[in-house]
């Protein structure tokens, strides 16, 4: 789970940092790698919002077959996070944000072992007012975290994939779900179908934007627009566009 939440401070001066992550860290080395990457690439500290776990953090693997564009994930569970790291979490928000509210929250990723289906609801309770503008890319929680958005007033854009958006909106896919997600595109009309009913159950939600793979990806607003972008021809190492891109190592 990570949620990056940023805003602007009055008079153009920076009093916080621009970007800040809220996250739980899982120890051992894989923690403490990953917290040593993010310090060499982050402009600034997120120590303010991390919550160190006992659990250590998983590792996952995609393996492509370059032949076909097939592609494997080999995803390590989750161990759990306590209750008392979810409280210290939603504490730790409630003191820093209980003045000032996000100008934006995007909340990324499913949520480990131990966290209460809504914790992304609280945590935009928590965060945001009818001035946020939240971005979920995310399924988790989805049904209780848009409806918190509607109570609070904030816009939001929801980031999936095709299938995951026809499975939200109870689209019926399962001649497609049979087959690889690099061989076989989701219909447009199909995505059509899922964002009209989408967009009629939930009145906070605004854009949808769906990723399908290497086929084009879809951008629906609440106001009947479609957009669709082509994914271009990626030039090597790159080879897949499967999440932030694979690399041929």
């Amino acid at each position: 789970m990570l949620i990056s939440i940023d805003y602007l401070m009055l008079l153009g001066k920076w009093k916080e940092p621009f970007l800040s992550l809220l996250q739980f860290v899982g120890r051992g080395f894989e923690g403490d790698h990953l917290l040593t990457l993010m310090q060499q690439q982050m402009i600034s500290s997120s120590s303010d919002l991390e919550i160190r776990c006992d659990g250590r953090c998983r590792t996952c693997t995609t393996l492509l077959d370059e032949a076909t564009g097939d592609a494997t994930e080999i995803i390590e569970p989750s161990e759990p996070v306590s209750a008392a790291n979810v409280d210290s979490m939603l504490k730790m928000l409630q003191e820093k944000y209980s003045t000032r509210k996000a100008k934006s929250v995007a909340a990324m990723g499913s949520m480990p072992p131990g966290c209460p289906p809504d914790l992304y609801a609280k945590i935009i309770s928590s965060t945001c007012d009818e001035g946020s503008k939240v971005l979920l890319d995310t399924a988790a929680g989805l049904p209780a975290t848009l409806q918190t958005c509607e109570t609070v007033g904030c816009a939001v854009m929801l980031k999936v994939n095709a299938r995951e958006l026809c499975t939200i909106a109870g689209v019926d896919i399962k001649d497609i779900v049979s087959q690889s997600e690099s061989t076989a595109a989701i219909p447009l009309s199909t995505l059509e179908t899922a964002a009209v009913r989408m967009f009629s159950s939930y009145e906070a939600l605004a854009f949808l934007a769906i990723t399908d793979g290497k086929f084009p990806a879809t951008f629906f607003t609440k106001s009947g627009q479609i957009s669709r972008i082509e994914i271009p021809p990626l030039p090597r190492p790159v080879i897949s566009p499967i999440g932030a891109g694979k690399l041929i190592l």
